[in-house]
């Protein structure tokens, strides 16, 4: 079974002061159905383009296996 794993991730935009995640951790089976919901600004693309590896991130915290 597929998954995704992220551990401990902490990430934060060059021009920001603050870390958009802090430690977060999560495994995903790929043949879940998800859906990623919250307010504007709060990180869902942002996560997205971490997962796709479209943005670094400050630990080698992900994987992704099958």
């Amino acid at each position: 079974m597929p998954t995704i794993s992220i551990n401990q991730l902490t990430f934060a935009y060059p021009d920001q002061a603050e870390n958009l995640f802090a430690g977060l951790t999560v495994n995903l089976d790929t043949s879940w159905k998800l859906a990623l919901v919250g307010r504007n600004g709060r990180g869902k693309t942002t996560l997205l383009k971490i997962i796709a590896g479209c943005l670094l991130q400050r630990a080698r915290c992900l994987r992704a296996l099958g």
